[in-house]
């Protein structure tokens, strides 16, 4: 029987994607698209450019999510966010940021060198700090939809 690699064994998956909110404005790059292409070519020409530029908008937007995982167990677990990856030894306590601290930890407390995935309109932060003495980022803050799921399996790997 085969076991399992502690180190790729994911204990925690969350997919942070964009608020509904966000597409809004791309409801509108249609018509803008079609009201600049149609004087200079067709009706069928400016249709199509705008379907192409819409979709394009559209999957960007898409593309502003981003993906938390928990990988592993112990000092050698892993955090990703995004592309970013740190192993838990290097990392130190976990809070999470809710109600009105959100304004502050992303304003005028937000330290310029910390390592930031932000989504509006999640409700929540997690803010983690790095205790590493030669990484200069002093903290990761990042948008989570579920803050107790994440600090209950970051809890969990750090104490494995």
């Amino acid at each position: 029987m085969k076991q399992k690699n502690s180190a790729t064994t994911v204990v925690y998956q969350e997919q942070v994607s964009p608020s509904l909110a966000l597409y809004l404005p791309v409801l509108f790059v249609f018509p803008a698209v079609l009201l600049v292409a149609l004087p200079i070519s067709g009706w069928q020409t400016a249709t199509i450019a705008g379907a192409c530029v819409t979709a394009l908008a559209a999957l960007g937007v898409s593309r502003l999510g981003h993906v938390i995982v928990i990988q592993g167990s112990g000092a050698n677990a892993l955090v990703r966010v995004g592309q970013a990856q740190i192993e838990m030894k290097h990392l130190g306590e976990l809070a999470v940021v809710k109600g009105a601290d959100l304004a502050a930890a992303t304003g005028p407390q937000l330290h310029a060198l910390s390592f930031r995935k932000l989504q509006p309109k999640t409700g929540f932060l997690i803010r983690i700090e790095v205790a590493d003495a030669r990484d200069s980022t002093p903290y990761w803050i990042f948008s989570s939809r579920k803050p107790k799921e994440l600090s209950e399996a970051f809890a969990k790997a750090k104490a494995n």
